[in-house]
């Protein structure tokens, strides 16, 4: 007489739940990666918008001690501004204005949220940012739409890409 062996019974996970898992996994990966991408580009935007302010800043405050940056080419007052100034008489007298830590690309990213107003370098944080295309390095113009007013189109061209800025219609509005 044979002795029945005892069913051992092993548990694993069918071809079916492995697929289904897998599938669940690729689904929340293509969910997620598109968003980090953004969240690294938001902070690149946001430390852009935050350069922008301390150059418009230094920049006025500069102005209220009598230095002089703005040219009417807005990339070399930004260029100014960075280099910096002692002021030479006055209550700031002996006062450093510069923001000397600033690299070229983190100057360039600055550039799209700055607008010339005259003898003002002014932050705009609602400009419209547009890509053209890829071409060499160097700036196209700096004012393609006048005086560097609201509405007006700035072109630059870095290595990588060509771009354009210009005013928020919204702000146009408004004025």
């Amino acid at each position: 007489m044979k002795t029945p062996k005892p069913h051992i019974r092993t548990r694993a996970f069918s071809l079916v739940e492995m697929l289904s898992v897998v599938a669940v996994i690729g689904i929340v990966s293509a969910i997620a990666v598109p968003n980090i991408g953004r969240i690294n580009e938001s902070a690149r935007i946001a430390a852009a918008k935050r350069n922008a302010q301390s150059i418009a800043s230094v920049c006025a405050s500069a102005q209220a001690a009598g230095l002089d940056f703005v040219t009417d080419d807005l990339t070399q007052s930004i260029a100014n501004v960075v280099q910096g100034g002692t002021a030479s008489e006055g209550v700031f007298a002996g006062a450093f204005f510069g923001v000397p830590a600033l690299s070229e690309a983190e100057r360039f990213a600055a550039t799209r949220y700055l607008l010339l107003d005259g003898d003002n370098l002014v932050y705009q944080a609602n400009i419209i940012y547009n890509e053209l295309s890829t071409g060499a390095e160097g700036p196209i113009s700096d004012d393609v739409g006048g005086g560097g007013g609201r509405g007006d189109v700035f072109q630059w061209q870095s290595p990588d890409v060509t771009a354009s800025y210009q005013d928020s219609p919204a702000n146009s509005a408004r004025d």
